[in-house]
């Protein structure tokens, strides 16, 4: 089957989707002829893929309509069209799609409004809060509303959970049997170029600072197996400003100042680092659209304490491969963490569990085959 993938971004850009679509087309090209056409002034090449590319640094209207016009030309011998994310290369791809009758595919991953909104400087929220807003801010009504159109007009949508599923159809107005689930591909290995020991009672974080997370919780928590364990540690990797300084005042507070370490952004080697050097790895969300949080951690073999939210519940099964504690409750949260600590028979059999159903539930050759079927019921239907 001839594939054609649209991308706004591929390496040697750095980010998740450019490394996805990298590795997507080296998988894929085993039995598929690959096209991809991205943005772009430089490119890594791929032995058996066709890449074409538009020019960045021309204005955005110039951009889009050259990406559209090369776009049409590719897919006239195409047969589908598999576009990742659902502006800068889903509306070139929906209007290809519709002048060529070339069938389209959107990988849709998050909500694309809500990241721009983000950086504005309204209080931020997250993206369920922000899809049911009576009206979309100004700033980021184009992207709202021509996304909504992208996702209106592809033949199929892949989203990364059924919760993100189900909420496109309620909020744009999608067929049920138009949207589908995706599960992520795992990300490209990381190799820390030293050897890693388990740091007794550590417990790891990857969180941005916004009020969704609900990191207070998880320093109650953490107060409480203090009072056990002197030695535990709390470490929490993401950025964001807005809660940083409450956050700080709260660890003085709760004198956790030599067991809670607030590292900010940093590398995804440092995250890793942490990590594979943890105990256990904790969430404290009251948000959270995918389980993807999960995957490192049951890659890694770290057990895991999370919160019994939608999109995060969809990827564990309590006390079989993780435990799932209530929202917004420190005393729990704390329980299970000292499960973890101090039963590390238990705490083996969550991780060992949880790595056997990563590699059979979010490996490439499952993603690779649920595109595939895909590919085939929307080529043959």
């Amino acid at each position: 089957m001839k594939i054609l993938i649209a991308t706004p971004l591929f390496p040697p850009e750095t980010g998740d989707s450019a490394q996805y679509i990298q590795e997507l087309a080296l998988h894929l090209k085993e039995g598929h002829e690959i096209t991809i056409l991205t943005y772009a002034n430089h490119i890594e090449t791929i032995a058996g893929v066709e890449i074409k590319t538009v020019k960045k640094n021309t204005p955005l209207f110039v951009r889009l309509f050259h990406y559209t016009r090369t776009l049409t030309q590719l897919a006239r011998s195409a047969d589908i069209i598999y576009t990742e994310r659902a502006v800068a290369a889903g509306l070139p791809a929906v209007l290809a799609g519709r002048f060529t009758k070339t069938p389209v595919i959107v990988h849709y991953t998050e909500d694309e409004a809500w990241e721009r909104f983000l950086h504005t400087d309204t209080a931020p929220i997250h993206q369920g809060a922000f899809r049911k807003l009576q009206k979309i801010p100004g700033g980021v009504w184009g992207v709202w509303h021509t996304q909504q159109y992208v996702l209106r007009h592809a033949r199929h949508v892949l989203a990364p959970s059924q919760f993100i599923c189900d909420d496109l159809t309620r909020t744009h107005g999608l067929q049920n049997t138009r949207v589908s689930v995706l599960n992520p591909a795992p990300r490209k290995p990381l190799s820390l170029p030293f050897t890693e020991k388990k740091q007794r009672n550590k417990v790891f974080m990857k969180a941005s600072l916004f009020p969704w997370e609900d990191i207070p919780t998880a320093l109650r928590a953490m107060q409480k197996v203090c009072g056990v364990h002197e030695d535990a540690q709390l470490v929490i990797a993401g950025g964001g400003k807005e809660e940083r300084v409450a956050l700080e005042d709260s660890i003085r507070e709760l004198s956790l100042e030599k067991n809670v370490l607030l590292l900010g952004e940093v590398s995804r080697a440092e995250k890793l680092y942490h990590l594979q050097t943890a105990s256990a790895f904790l969430s404290t969300a009251a948000y959270a659209e995918t389980p993807e949080l999960l995957y490192e951690a049951f890659q890694n073999g770290v057990p895991v304490v999370v919160p019994h939210v939608p999109g995060i519940r969809e990827g564990i099964m309590h006390e079989k491969t993780g435990l799932l504690t209530q929202p917004a409750n420190a005393n729990i949260t704390a329980e299970m963490l000292l499960e973890i600590l101090e039963d590390e028979s238990f705490a083996a059999e969550l991780s060992g569990n949880a790595k056997k159903v990563f590699e059979k539930t979010f490996s490439w050759d499952k993603h690779i085959q649920i595109l595939n079927d895909t590919f085939n019921k929307i080529h043959h239907g």
